[in-house]
């Protein structure tokens, strides 16, 4: 008999002794359920179930063995329909007196309630407290933490998971034994999962000399899959070497028998595709041997010698000296590279290698465009690889992708756009413009699931995986469905103005429920071979000038600091800020465009900006003879389908009194003032019931994160910068895009920040929309008021009195529009009027520089009929003209 035959045996006698005995003691009690639980922990196989299953039927008059004969009637079931019976009358028993087994037997009733249910908040209530478990019970107690950390990880609520991964210390880990190490696998995995590679490294380091063999294996493959994320398809030589040491440490372990559970053999298996992706990256050439090894690929592909059947490793090299020999030799070698880059995707489609067969797609469409001119089989390549990547996405649907995959995926999309652009600009005046519009509706169909995949991205990486993504839509080809649906969306005189910029296009979208245009713009350097991104063409010529001449307009009034994005070197000089923004509005709103603005009666204009343009101060382009934002009502989106989404309700429908919640940080001059020009604006609006609450100190943001969930309107006045809020003095008690992001701010429909620069949006196609607006919006709010640019702290009173007022009759979007405008028109009044503020009439238009940005549902506004708004329209009225007569009179 095996020895772990013998340990069973002996158990069974000591548990027999002790029912036979029927000892009553609370020692013998403990005993007794310390043994069944080691029995039931040693039931592996469905033969040893039953063994213990007949075993303890021989004791049914034995109250003790009874939650042990119902776990395991829970673990046996087949049928969805008995198991809810047998957790009712298992959780009737428990608490267990011993804590180790209660602990034990909530875990396995979890585990199994997750089986059934699929529901990760299901199971985690088996659990009776949020407590980390007592490290004393070892074993028990890691496997509790474990399935605890997955349930909340399946959830989506990293909040708790970071909390419980955070009690488990150092101290917790040394003194639950040896098995403690399985918690920072799960935890590292996790990690791995929400993009935090450098975490899990660190996690890792300290558990590869574990001398438990399947925690071993673990932690290898754990650590391989981090350091592949890491480095990507081209590491650097540090992390080369660390893959290569790892993966000869995981090939012994991979050469034994697979695991027989499910856990272990998705691991095994996937530890076998980590090694044949570590392969991949190792293949190297020594200096000058470039020529001599094409050589031989060519006479392989010639003679047919047999190269395709080196897998995926073998594959991946092939791919890269198809780019190599493309670098050094190109048109020359295109159509041996071309087919070789065909018997490649043949032979990824029939080993089942999605990634290469993505990265031979890619490849064969730049052969194909740019050197052998066959433009419309490259468009369907790039098509084809772009709707391959996306399959690859939604297979993942908590996002773990790796770095290295996702830098991938993003050209193979960007890839399809380009050459899709490029053979539309080809043939313009073959296109009837009836042909032209479908075509351009089919292309704004394409950009939108880009779109939308640049948003699930982004709220990856700003929540760290806080929220469960939606899942990827679907390359239907060209098809009008989404754009009809989001034209259907909007109302008359609604529009949307949707970019995106792309290699070396940029496409501007303009929609409306009746019409629709859209142009494209290409640019590039004369006499050079490559052509120069669009995105660095609008940062040297347009946006790095402009914000330079910005933070040289603030430095004269004392702010030094208006940007922490510096302008780029080499920047194009403009002789003032009017005229760098006029030749900017010239490529933003091309003739096409303009001209359906200009037709349609537009009065709201939804701006869905991309990349770059985030960072343009749309409100401030030239249009005709006034500017954008004072023409329309503008508001800002991610995607155009949101921009175009009909809300239920704009306003809120009559009934509780609203609360408005007033936030102000420590160390600000005027917050005083600022809060009594809210308060004067908002209490004249009879069902507002109170303005509240100071966030002071390091507890500012316990405080605001407890207190922020009760309010309808929140206002938050501090110091702040374009990734960081400070409630307390000196930049301290900060809030981060990502802490910003986890609050809770669904019932908030209108969120409005006086700190500066906290408008600033930032967008990168790796690393897209950032910002405090896009934030908020995630953590719940409807709509999100914020600047662009440094606001000082006696001017923000005004700017509260002024919108405070305006939103009691109109809508937020156009009550921040008509907000700004009154301030430019009667700004010098509101500066004479406090003594604080008369030095700023010495700085001409000061509020001309004033820059707001409103990002969410521009119909949202305070409840209440016409009448109410007319009497408050009227009394706004009154109360600036006192002010202008009173400024007339001053003089």
């Amino acid at each position: 008999m095996s020895e772990p035959s013998v340990e069973r045996g002996s158990v069974f006698a000591a548990a027999d002794r002790l029912l036979s005995l029927n000892a009553q003691g609370e020692e013998a009690k403990r005993l007794l359920q310390g043994l069944l639980e080691s029995l039931h922990r040693m039931a592996c196989t469905p033969a040893d179930h039953q063994n213990l299953r007949i075993w303890l039927d021989g004791y049914t008059s034995a109250i003790a063995v009874l939650p042990w004969r119902l776990l395991l009637q829970l673990s046996e079931s087949t049928a969805a329909e008995s198991w809810p019976a047998t957790l009712a009358a298992l959780k009737r028993l428990l608490p267990l007196a011993s804590p180790r087994p209660d602990l034990y037997i909530r875990t396995q009733t979890a585990r199994q309630v997750y089986r059934w249910s699929n529901d990760p908040v299901a199971a985690e209530a088996c659990f009776h407290s949020t407590v980390v478990p007592d490290p004393a019970f070892q074993e028990t107690a890691v496997g509790a933490v474990c399935l605890r950390l997955r349930l909340s990880a399946a959830a989506g609520n990293w909040q708790e998971h970071d909390g419980l991964a955070s009690r488990c210390d150092p101290a917790w880990i040394k003194s639950a034994g040896r098995q403690a190490g399985w918690v920072k696998v799960i935890i590292a995995e996790h990690a791995i999962q929400r993009g935090l590679y450098a975490a899990a490294l660190d996690l890792l380091e300290t558990e590869v000399e574990s001398t438990e063999e399947r925690l071993c294996f673990a932690v290898l493959e754990t650590l391989l899959r981090a350091l592949l994320a890491v480095g990507g398809e081209a590491p650097g030589e540090v992390i080369a070497e660390q893959i290569a040491l790892t993966s000869e440490r995981l090939k012994p372990l991979l050469a034994k028998e697979e695991p027989a559970d499910e856990e272990g053999c998705a691991r095994f298996q996937r530890a076998n595709e980590m090694l044949d992706r570590a392969r991949s990256i190792r293949v190297s050439v020594e200096p000058g041997d470039e020529d001599a090894i094409l050589v031989k690929v060519e006479e392989a592909l010639l003679r047919d010698a047999g190269w395709a059947t080196t897998g995926d490793a073998g594959l991946r090299g092939l791919l890269r000296w198809v780019a190599l020999v493309l670098d050094r030799r190109g048109a020359q070698v295109a159509e041996v590279c071309e087919s070789l880059l065909g018997a490649i995707l043949a032979e990824a489609r029939r080993l089942k290698l999605t990634i290469v067969e993505l990265l031979a797609l890619d490849r064969r469409a730049i052969v194909r465009a740019r050197y052998l001119g066959l433009l419309k089989e490259a468009v369907d390549d790039a098509g084809e690889a772009a709707r391959v990547a996306l399959g690859l996405l939604a297979a993942n649907p908590q996002l773990e992708v790796e770095r290295g995959l996702r830098s991938s995926f993003l050209p193979a999309f960007d890839r399809a756009l380009e050459l899709i652009t490029e053979a539309s600009l080809l043939r313009p005046e073959k296109m009837v413009r009836g042909r032209q519009e479908r075509f351009g509706r089919a292309l704004l169909d394409y950009a939108e699931q880009l779109a939308d995949l640049a948003l699930s991205e982004a709220r990856v990486h700003i929540l760290s995986g806080g929220a469960k993504t939606p899942g990827f839509p679907t390359v239907e080809g060209p098809v009008q469905k989404r754009t009809e649906t989001l034209q259907a969306a909007l109302r008359p005189g609604v529009a949307v103005l949707q970019y995106l910029v792309v290699g070396r296009f940029l496409l501007v979208f303009v929609y409306g429920q009746r019409f629709f245009a859209w142009e494209s713009t290409s640019l590039g350097d004369e006499g050079t071979q490559r052509p120069v991104a669009i995105r660095t063409y609008l940062e040297k010529n347009y946006l790095g000038p402009w914000r330079q001449m910005q933070a040289e307009r603030w430095s004269r009034i004392g702010v030094r600091e208006v940007m922490t994005t510096a302008p780029p070197p080499s920047t194009r000089r403009w002789s003032s800020s009017e005229e760098c923004l006029g030749a900017l509005a010239h490529v933003l709103l091309p003739p096409a465009v303009a001209k359906a603005l200009r037709c349609r009666r537009v009065r709201h204009l939804s701006i869905v900006p991309h990349d770059i343009l985030y960072q343009t101060p749309f409100s401030s382009l030239p249009w005709r003879n006034t500017r954008l934002g004072e023409r329309f009502t503008l508001s800002l989106h991610p995607t155009g389908e949101l921009a175009g989404a009909s809300a239920d309700a704009g306003r809120w429908a009559e009934g509780p009194p609203i609360q408005v919640g007033f936030f102000k940080g420590t160390g600000l001059m005027h917050t005083s003032p600022e809060q009594a020009a809210l308060t004067a604006a908002l209490y004249a609006y009879a069902e507002i019931k109170e303005v509240d609450t100071t966030v002071e100190g390091q507890g500012g943001r316990e405080m605001l994160a407890r207190t922020a969930p009760d309010y309808d309107v929140v206002h938050l006045a501090c110091h702040g910068s374009e990734t960081r809020l400070s409630l307390g003095p000196d930049g301290s008690a900060g809030i981060s895009l990502r802490e910003a992001a986890q609050l809770d701010l669904r019932r908030c429909r209108i969120a409005v920040l006086q700190a500066c620069r906290t408008g600033w949006m930032t967008h990168r196609r790796e690393f897209p929309v950032q910002g405090f607006p896009q934030a908020l919006l995630d953590a719940g709010a409807a709509t999100v008021v914020a600047p662009m640019f440094p606001v000082h702290d006696a001017l923000c009173p005004i700017f509260a009195s002024v919108f405070g007022r305006a939103l009691r009759f109109l809508p937020a979007c156009e009550a921040l529009r008509f907000t700004l405008k009154i301030l430019r028109r009667h700004g010098a009044v509101f500066l004479a009027a406090q003594e604080e503020t008369r030095a700023f009439l010495n700085v001409p238009d000061t509020f001309d520089a004033y820059e707001y940005r409103f990002t969410g549902d521009p119909k949202v506004g305070l409840p209440g009929g016409w009448l109410k708004r007319l009497f408050a329209r009227v009394k706004f009225a009154i109360w600036l003209g006192r002010i202008v007569w009173d400024g007339r009179r001053g003089r």
